[in-house]
């Protein structure tokens, strides 16, 4: 019998919904982190405890969307186990890099000041800031952009594996 090479194009469009679920939840993130900014005195612990429970609650949110993603793509798609994780990782990718994007022109404008007091800081800043103190200023945003794409590899193993656990769930219930 013969095997069929992957489908890009089948990926991309098992991927497309996922994708777009996905850079809502990161532009809602971003959007809860610069409010603080324009928030008066008397609202802002509300305002940010919101938005502290709100990035807590993206992992596990994150974790549910990749392994739908690979559900989604077992049975709408007919993707196995491998192509559904390629499906998450793909995913997960393409989020990573928008939400990458986004976090370096924010901490552009944090480095610029053009605003006081404007408390922006990604998960890339926070490790980047440990791993390389000292370091601020465009040396400190490029740093910042390199552990976000460390951390963006380690996503896209850890997005496969889930992908695949969601084709698994499917594809077991088929046998």
């Amino acid at each position: 019998m013969a095997r069929q090479g992957f489908d890009f194009k089948k990926m991309l469009l098992a991927s497309l919904l996922i994708i777009a679920i996905g850079i809502v939840f990161s532009v809602i993130s971003i959007i809860l982190q610069i409010i603080p900014v324009v928030t008066p005195e008397d609202l802002l612990s509300t305002v940010s405890l919101i938005g502290m429970i709100y990035t807590i609650l993206l992992f596990p949110i994150f974790v549910v969307l990749f392994l739908w993603s690979g559900m989604r793509a077992a049975k709408n798609y007919g993707f196995d186990v491998v192509g559904a994780g390629f499906v998450a990782a793909f995913s997960y990718f393409i989020i990573a890099m928008v939400n990458l994007l986004v976090n370096a022109v924010l901490a552009l404008i944090v480095v610029s000041k053009p605003i006081d007091n404007f408390g922006f800081g990604s998960l890339e800043s926070v490790i980047s800031s440990v791993l390389f103190s000292g370091v601020t200023g465009i040396s400190g945003v490029g740093l910042s952009a390199l552990c976000g794409l460390g951390i963006t590899l380690v996503g896209i193993m850890i997005n496969f594996v889930v992908g695949g656990l969601g084709a698994w769930i499917v594809l077991r219930k088929r046998v």
